[in-house]
């Protein structure tokens, strides 16, 4: 009996591990877990402090408002977007006589530029094929946007480095040649002499040395060919808006906004030709939201939060989620959540007209069918109410300080 309980002793004992292998073997897997946390918290301190101060001061409203971290939606995994853009899937162009079109409809060109609706693009240099990473706002580039109907872009330009470049937040994560983009905008009107588009560009002067000069900018725009000569200049801020025929006419057909650097609205310092401050012409709803959920809650998403001054023409919507999210867009770009959400932004402030939907991700959804679908019933009722095509202007909501 005593010999084969030797043998199970010699056979456990051969398949066991030394006490010194074992505690080596603790020690090695004790040091890549803790080589994995040290790695994991200085990935996420490099985020953090590279990440854009727009981004990261979204974040903190939103935890500060619910006293919760918010629910994060998935974000872009960089590089996604690489390839070409997908084509449209919805024919933007409808315009059976190319002479009488005005933004993809023969209907439109008497309705006046602050009436009509805008597919916008937020943030519409951010796009993975571009470059862009830590949270891109597209995957495709601008310039295929405009094919597809959208006619709002909204930029961010940053000094890196001394020189003018579109960026978001940081020159590291992203950026594109001002001459290039401004260039293929203005090639774009050239090919497509029926359309109008509108520029809200923000200064981000929290990037790089010195403050930006709207002068400088401007003097980049000027190096492009016949793009300043395109630049539509509104006289005084009470006087009514042209229509885009009278636009697509006068080849006037880029309306420049400005915001988030040096203000010239109040006559304290000149301002170049056709530089309009977006928020004294201006409104636009809360643009922090944590998920889909967030936007849903109308009473809270279509507030007005930004539009300091007391004359508002353009009244901008802003329907995306803090981190870019293309899950999140392909659910707020669909049609029927635009057409809805764009209805009750409008009921929520006095029946104001929605002019411009901002949105990430550009070719998720139907935003630009949406508008056509919204402007070819605008031109309807303009034609039913007059017996002619001349749009009636009505009186424009304005605010006061006191309600923003």
């Amino acid at each position: 009996m005593g010999k084969p309980v030797a043998s199970r002793s010699r056979a456990s004992t051969e398949r066991s591990p030394p006490p010194k292998e074992r505690k080596s073997c603790c020690r090695i897997c004790c040091l890549s877990v803790i080589l994995l946390i040290l790695l994991l918290g200085v990935g996420g301190i490099l985020v953090w402090l590279f990440f854009p101060e727009e981004t990261k001061s979204q974040l903190n409203n939103v935890v500060n408002t619910t006293g919760n971290v918010p629910k994060v939606p998935s974000v872009t995994i960089p590089g996604t977007g690489g390839g070409s853009a997908p084509e449209p899937t919805y024919q933007f162009m409808q315009c059976t006589d190319p002479s009488v079109c005005c933004n993809g409809l023969s209907t439109l060109c008497d309705a006046t530029v602050d009436s009509v609706m805008y597919a916008a693009l937020h943030n519409a240099m951010a796009t993975s094929e571009d470059g862009f990473f830590l949270g891109p706002n597209h995957d495709y580039k601008l310039e295929d946007a405009l094919k597809w109907g959208y006619r709002g872009i909204n930029l961010d330009i940053g000094n890196c480095n001394g020189e003018l470049q579109f960026i978001h937040g940081r020159c590291l994560l992203g950026s594109r040649n001002v001459v290039e983009v401004l260039t293929n905008i203005n090639t774009f009107l050239t090919e497509n002499p029926s359309e109008v588009v509108i520029l809200p560009l923000q200064i981000d002067n929290s990037v790089g040395a010195g403050t930006i000069d709207l002068f400088d900018i401007y003097s980049i725009m000027q190096s492009v060919p016949g793009f300043t000569d395109r630049m539509y200049v509104h006289p005084e801020v009470t006087t009514e808006w042209p229509t885009l025929g009278e636009l697509v006419e006068t080849d006037k057909r880029i309306l420049f906004f400005h915001y988030g650097g040096p203000s010239c609205w109040d006559n304290s310092s000149p301002c170049p030709p056709g530089f309009h401050d977006w928020f004294y012409y201006g409104a636009e709803t809360r643009f922090s939201f944590s998920d889909v959920d967030a936007i849903r809650d109308t009473t809270s998403s279509c507030e007005i939060t930004r539009g300091e001054n007391s004359r508002r023409r353009f009244f901008s919507v802003n329907n995306f989620v803090t981190l870019p999210s293309s899950n999140a867009a392909g659910v707020l770009n669909r049609l029927n959540f635009v057409q809805q959400h764009v209805q009750q932004c409008s009921a929520l402030n006095d029946g104001l007209d929605v002019n411009l939907v901002f949105v990430d991700f550009w070719h998720k959804g139907n935003l630009p069918e949406a508008v056509q679908l919204h402007n070819s019933a605008l031109a309807r009722r303009l034609i039913q109410d007059n017996g002619t095509r001349k749009l009636l202007r009505s009186p424009r909501q304005t605010y006061s300080k006191r309600d923003i």
